[in-house]
């Protein structure tokens, strides 16, 4: 289950199953997928409470004992009850991360680029919309910064959404904490 809410209130719910598995594994490197399917309902917007999927393949290879080079790539699918917001997408994402033994660090750096199709003529901008997105995203981990007995990595990410409707354009900065 996935939710969001802000001063108290309900912005979206999510409930959806996912499954995650192993595809194939060797000693240097390991093949895994990943299917969703769930119901995002918005309270406040009803005709884009939506039935969602997606799919994904990622692709680990351990380059050194310090050095993991990754590739994810996904698709998505979400049928909406209207459909103008109905959409198709897909990403393609590589990366890697260095583990920094003598100190205990671990960074990361991620890139992805991707693109949404929607199905039908956005009804108050007159135009079908269809959207490009890239994201950048650096991790920093150590395994000794610890709450509450979990673990503790910084996450900063830079994200730009260039839309056909400039209404859907963004850009996005975020610095967050992830507790595992």
């Amino acid at each position: 289950m996935e939710l969001a809410s802000f001063g108290g209130k309900l912005l979206y719910q999510f409930p959806y199953v996912g499954l995650d598995a192993v595809i194939a594994e060797s000693s240097s490197s390991r093949l895994a997928g990943e299917l969703k399917l769930g119901k995002i309902k918005l309270p406040d917007f009803g005709y884009q409470d939506a039935v969602f999927s997606s799919g994904a393949v990622s692709l680990r290879y351990l380059a050194s004992e310090s050095v993991t080079a990754t590739l994810r790539t996904s698709i998505e699918y979400s049928r909406a009850s209207e459909r103008p917001y109905s959409y198709y997408g897909w990403d393609l994402g590589p990366g890697v991360n260095w583990f920094w033994a003598s100190k205990a660090y671990l960074v990361g750096a991620n890139a992805s680029v991707g693109a949404r199709q929607y199905a039908d003529v956005d009804p108050i901008f007159g135009k079908q919309r269809s959207d490009s997105k890239t994201k950048l995203e650096l991790t920093l981990g150590n395994k000794q910064w610890r709450w509450r007995n979990n673990y503790a990595t910084l996450v900063a990410s830079l994200e730009q959404n260039r839309s056909n409707v400039d209404f859907y354009s963004y850009r996005k900065a975020n610095l967050s904490v992830s507790i595992e």
